[in-house]
C-alpha cells in the first residue's frame, strides 16, 4: 500500500485527508467532513487528476501504447451534526449546469455516516475509527445535556467528554489520557472552524443560486425551471427578471 496525500491542490490550506494505493490496481480517496459539502465530486476530480499527474510521465501520454491508470474509488466519511442517511452517493454530474440523460464524465462519491450508532458495522471495524465517533458524541451529549454551564463552553465539553472516555475504556483511552491537553486545544478550534464554515458555505450557497438564476434568465429559462434547478423561492426569481 502506497500513500498519496495531497497537500495544497488548489490553495494554502486545501488538501485530501486520505490517498492510498494498493498496488497498481486500485487508488482510493478518503476525506473527513463534520458538514455537508455536495461539491465533494469536484474536490475529489480534482485530487485524482493531481494524483495521476504525478504518476504518469508528461511524455507518455502522447504515445501510442496504453498508459494504465489505477481504479479509484471516493469516499466520505461524515459526522455533523445536519441529517444524513447511512450511505449516500453524491455525483459529479449533479452539479452540472444542463441536464442530460447521460454524461461523458462522472464520478461518484459515497458517503458514509460515521456518526456514532450508525453505520457500526462499517465503523466497528477500525477501533479508532469507533473510538472517534463515540468520543464525539460524549461531546455533543455534554453540551447537550450538561447544563448551562457546560452548553456555554466548548472547552469544558470537550474536557469533560475526555475524561469520560478515559475513564469508561474508550478505544482512543490511552492516546485521550497522553494527549488531553493537545486533543482539547485542538478540537475547540475545529469545532470553531467548522461552525464559521457552515456560515460561509450557506452564504455562499446563496450568492451561487442567485448568480445561476440570472443566466437562467438571461437566456430565456422560465421561472418554473429556474426555481426548480435553484432552489430560490418565484418571488426572488420575479424580482431578479424585473432588475434584468
Amino acid at each position: 500500500m502506497e500513500l498519496l496525500t495531497i497537500d495544497n491542490v488548489l490553495f494554502s490550506g486545501m488538501h485530501n485527508d486520505l490517498a492510498f494505493m494498493l498496488g497498481d490496481i486500485v487508488v482510493v480517496l478518503v476525506e473527513h467532513q463534520s458538514t455537508l459539502n455536495p461539491n465533494m465530486p469536484l474536490r475529489m476530480l480534482i485530487y485524482y487528476s493531481d494524483i495521476l499527474k504525478t504518476l504518469c510521465d508528461n511524455e507518455t501520454i502522447y504515445h501510442r501504447r496504453i498508459v494504465p491508470i489505477p481504479v479509484p474509488s471516493f469516499y466520505v466519511l461524515y459526522n455533523g451534526i445536519e441529517p444524513c442517511g447511512e450511505r449516500e452517493v453524491m455525483r459529479l454530474s449533479d452539479l452540472y449546469v444542463a441536464r442530460r440523460d447521460t454524461y461523458q464524465l462522472e464520478l461518484d462519491v459515497t458517503l458514509l455516516n460515521i456518526n456514532h450508532g450508525v453505520n457500526d458495522d462499517v465503523v466497528r471495524v477500525c477501533a479508532e475509527l469507533y473510538g472517534y465517533a463515540e468520543f464525539i458524541e460524549t461531546v455533543r451529549r455534554f453540551e447537550r445535556d450538561g447544563g448551562d454551564a457546560v452548553a456555554n463552553d466548548l472547552t469544558t465539553a470537550l474536557t469533560l467528554a475526555v475524561k469520560y472516555c478515559i475513564e469508561n475504556g474508550n478505544p482512543l483511552a490511552d492516546y485521550l489520557r497522553k494527549n488531553e491537553a493537545e486533543v482539547v486545544k485542538m478540537l475547540t478550534n475545529e469545532f470553531d472552524i467548522d461552525a464559521a464554515k457552515r456560515v460561509w458555505f450557506e452564504d455562499g450557497l446563496i450568492e451561487k443560486a442567485l448568480q445561476m438564476a440570472k443566466k437562467m434568465l438571461q437566456d430565456g429559462v422560465n421561472a418554473l425551471t429556474v426555481s426548480k434547478y435553484t432552489d430560490l423561492d418565484l418571488d426572488t426569481i420575479q424580482q431578479l427578471a424585473n432588475a434584468q
